[in-house]
């Protein structure tokens, strides 16, 4: 039998540089934070949305983490060995970790929590080869594989819509009728949907006893505020004006023009974040006319990214076709490139012969939540109706169209972005484009369902990354979805803000305080 393990020491060193620095840090006071989106849950296992996991990234937690640079640690287990080469995984579990409610966290919380996650979580494909999980013991659990999985710890640890541990008797709960219950330094308070989410400090949290600080999502969390407030605030204008009003300390995705003009403002600071996210495109190949793939090949050819992306990001991007950032093990340059940025009229008009389009709607819908978003919608459709197609642009609030963009009715097109997901890696498009599971996009593809496979199977991480490459091809050759490339972000905060450091696709308020 082959044993790997893990233990919570590994990434100490890290943690250790990455901790805050040596100020006199200050317990109490009120942090109010403006991001531009809400959402329609705060159910830990019922969402994927980065609106949702800034709000709730300081209440729940998970048995397993990412670090600084996205490998798995531990959080809520102390540690874990994979058996059996590779079929079984045990995990040993903290002792003494409370949830909010008072009790303590034991084996069967994990248990219920993690099998609700694969009953409904949009990221379920995460424990489509998992056979049981047992709870042999009040600090032990056990996870059965029913065939190897090499990504699967990975998967688990991944904060894109992440299998946060709540009691056992919330789990047994339908969907949105949980109770904001869970194990983080701070505890839900109250949600007015489109207006703020609060939180207060949770005295009774138990922080990592082997971590030295800060580490990803991970490490020894320290909870200085008495309350955190996250408010929404759409419009980019009305969030500077708060910040530099003082009526908030922080804001993300600060205009680049602002931005300027606070560059010279002596009680503000700015911090940039490059690359923050990907925006991109998605495609509905289950209604008509992008059903048609010559029609989405036609869509793909004709698109300017830079004209796009100019005007989504005012100049903050890079060109990117790959679906990992660049720092990734996994990252392929060169698959899907010759399909990206074309700026091809004739050869999108020829396309559009040969799909026989004869003017039917394309329906796009979109969202001013998040303004790169809006302005990339307005340039595509702009650039396709110059190509001769009848689009038809719906601006939703966020969290309609990001629920809308779930189904596959009422939409051919829908701009979005992705935060987190290229940056823990390959796996996390699992639930877009592999399988059964998968969101309903993609119409039956053995090839692509093979690549996965192998993705999934092999242990060598060469062979991973050559399946990688072949389904970023393919996704690529196929129009399943439209990357548009990767954009910065500039985050904007008073200067009394002391130990914030950005990190990709959330932000951390633990470990942070106010002078």
């Amino acid at each position: 039998m082959r044993t790997l393990r893990r233990s919570p020491a590994i990434g100490l060193g890290l943690a250790l540089a990455l901790a805050a620095p040596a100020l006199a840090q200050k317990k109490g006071g009120d942090l109010i934070v403006a991001q531009p989106a809400g959402t329609n849950t705060l159910d830990p296992h019922f969402t994927a949305s980065a609106a949702a996991r800034n709000m709730m990234l300081g209440m729940y937690e998970t048995l397993v983490t990412i670090d600084e640079n996205a490998s798995p640690i531990p959080m809520l287990a102390a540690k874990w060995e994979a058996l059996d080469n590779g079929l079984t995984y045990r995990f040993e579990l903290r002792k003494g970790v409370k949830f909010h409610n008072g009790r303590e966290m034991t084996s069967a919380d994990v248990k219920a929590s993690l099998e609700r996650f694969g009953r409904v979580s949009p990221e379920k494909q995460t424990m489509a080869a998992v056979l049981a999980v047992e709870a042999p013991s009040p600090y032990v659990v056990v996870i059965r594989m029913k065939q190897l999985d090499t990504s699967f710890i990975d998967r688990l640890a991944s904060p894109a819509s992440p299998p946060t541990i709540i009691p056992a008797e919330e789990a047994a709960k339908d969907v949105n009728k949980t109770a904001n219950v869970s194990t983080g330094p701070y505890q839900f308070v109250e949600w007015v949907p489109d207006s703020h989410v609060k939180l207060k400090r949770f005295d009774g949290y138990v922080p990592s006893p082997a971590a030295a600080g800060r580490d990803g999502l991970g490490g020894h969390k320290t909870a200085y505020f008495d309350t955190v407030t996250i408010r929404i605030i759409k419009e980019a204008s009305a969030r500077v004006a708060a910040l530099e009003a003082g009526q908030v300390h922080f804001i993300e995705d600060v205009p680049i023009p602002a931005a300027k003009r606070l560059e010279g403002n002596g009680k503000l600071k700015l911090m940039d974040l490059m690359p923050f996210s990907q925006p991109l495109v998605y495609v509905n190949t289950s209604l008509p006319p992008t059903d048609n793939l010559k029609l989405r090949q036609a869509i793909q050819a004709a698109l300017d990214i830079d004209e796009i992306l100019a005007a989504a990001t005012d100049g903050f991007y890079q060109l990117n076709p790959g679906w990992v950032y660049t720092s990734s093990a996994y990252y392929a340059p060169d698959a899907g490139r010759a399909l990206y940025n074309q700026k091809d009229t004739k050869k999108a008009k020829g396309l559009l012969t040969e799909a026989g389009y004869k003017g039917e709607p394309l329906l796009m819908i979109t969202n001013k939540d998040y303004q790169f978003m809006f302005k990339s919608a307005v340039v595509i459709s702009e650039q396709l109706k110059a190509l001769g197609v009848n689009v038809k642009l719906d601006v939703l609030d966020w969290p309609t169209m990001a629920a809308k963009a779930l189904t596959s009715e009422g939409w051919n097109l829908a701009t979005s972005g992705f935060a987190i997901q290229p940056f823990v890696g390959p796996y996390s498009y699992l639930k877009l484009f592999w399988g059964p599971a998968h969101v309903g996009r993609v119409a039956s593809d053995p090839g692509l369902d093979q690549a996965w496979t192998r993705f999934n199977s092999s242990l060598k991480q060469s062979e991973r990354k050559e399946a990688w490459t072949q389904i970023q091809q393919r996704m690529a050759d196929q129009v399943y979805i439209l990357k548009l490339g990767d954009q910065g972000a500039k985050l904007g905060m008073t200067r009394s803000l002391v130990g914030f450091k950005p990190y990709q696709g959330a932000h951390r308020f633990w470990d942070v305080w106010l002078e």
